[in-house]
């Protein structure tokens, strides 16, 4: 598995956990919108049986697909009204996962950027090591403070008071935490609903333009997953019923990726000849997938997913996958210091720097031409920099 979802999976745990100890967010507050799937048998949903297209959903569905499909502009940051400020002290929250570490990572060469000192703190992959790594970072006496998110806001309610009696602009990266709110305490985060829900509705506009609005497709999702990922799921069942197709859901443990993962996909194709688009939640879940339909001797399959890595790039260059969209992941460490800046000079936040939904590009054969790397945001950090009068 990558990274970054590495990070998903263990935190998924951590959110089960914490609803076990009666740590939870509210319904209002709620990243995600919950999956209903069983984690026993695939459901499908209600819709579209993949006969009929709704012509008007197509044709957006088509629009889409053809405006990311092609290399995405360099992302645009609106300048600060002046320099930015020099001298001030941002502590970041991290945890042991490297996903966590790639983002605070560049937060902290942001801040460092503008002369700033950084204090990280390292929290465990529990309720209580996410406590512990608050309270130290208060203790701090910062300037600003940068969080990633490990269990719900509830958890830290005590600190994030603290913080609020302080003054301290603070926001998280998501996805485990709050969702943003213009009343407090969280003014904004970064890496979450937003932005898995884009991913979903283009993975779900790739499906309906290439079917033509009559595809029956099966997502592939693990259920524990859903409070962080359902934004994936949901966007991609909107936007392919939209069209007139369908979508049934096959419920996996990630823990199985490249195990039993494949075993489950085939067998399930086997039973529904008429499904010929696989989409995952996660670009890491189809591992070992590709040849294990191949092996089966299933034609005309088309897997589409999010977040690449090289690999899946390789994957869609020489046909085995259909698609993948990608999106940011370490361009949000300067996302977060970006909202610091702006709700400690007063700024408005606006759209941009509340909870953005961030770089999105389709990548097909047609359009891969990097398969050495994972891509990354175009204009970042040059950007940011700029905006901020330090580069």
């Amino acid at each position: 598995m990558t990274h970054k979802h590495i990070a998903l999976v263990a935190v998924s745990t951590i959110l089960i956990a914490g609803a076990l100890t009666g740590c939870g967010s509210s319904s209002s507050s709620s990243p995600a919108t919950q999956s209903a799937t069983s984690a026993a048998s695939a459901t499908p949903s209600s819709g579209g049986s993949g006969g009929g297209a709704n012509a008007a959903a197509l044709q957006t569905d088509k629009a889409m697909v053809a405006k990311y499909s092609t290399a995405q502009p360099p992302i645009t940051v609106p300048a600060l009204p002046q320099k930015a400020p020099t001298g001030k002290t941002l502590a970041l929250v991290t945890c042991p996962l490297p996903a966590c570490s790639s983002v605070t990572t560049a937060s902290a060469a942001a801040a460092k950027t503008l002369g700033w000192k950084v204090d990280t703190f390292n929290s465990q992959l529990t309720p209580q090591g996410y406590q512990a790594a608050w309270q130290e970072a208060v203790q701090a006496h910062p300037t600003a403070l940068s969080v990633v998110a490990v269990t719900p806001d509830a958890t830290v309610s005590k600190y994030v008071d603290e913080v609020a009696k302080a003054g301290i602009p603070w926001n998280e990266i998501a996805p485990a935490g709050d969702r943003p709110s213009a009343n407090g305490p969280l003014k904004a985060s970064y890496n979450g609903y937003p932005e898995f829900l884009e991913s979903g509705q283009l993975m779900g506009d790739v499906v309906a333009a290439a079917s033509n609005g009559t595809a029956q497709a099966v997502v592939v999702e693990d259920p524990s997953l859903s409070p962080i990922l359902g934004p994936v799921v949901d966007g991609f069942t909107t936007q392919l019923k939209a069209a007139g197709g369908s979508v049934t859901e096959l419920p996996v443990s990630a823990a199985n990726t490249g195990k039993t993962i494949p075993g489950q996909v085939v067998s399930f194709l086997q039973s529904h000849p008429s499904m010929k688009y696989v989409a995952f939640e996660l670009s890491d879940l189809d591992a070992g997938v590709a040849p294990a339909i191949k092996a089966a001797g299933l034609s005309g399959i088309r897997i589409v997913s999010r977040a690449p890595q090289a690999s899946n790039l390789a994957a869609v260059k020489d046909g085995t996958e259909f698609a993948e969209v990608g999106e940011e992941d370490i361009c949000n460490g300067y996302r977060a210091v970006d909202g610091l800046l702006r709700d400690m000079e007063g700024v408005p936040l606006g759209t941009f720097a509340t909870e953005p939904t961030g770089w999105h590009e389709i990548f097909t054969a047609a359009d891969v031409t990097e398969t050495t790397s994972a891509p990354q945001t175009p204009g970042c950090p040059s950007a940011f920099l700029k905006a901020w009068h330090a580069g």
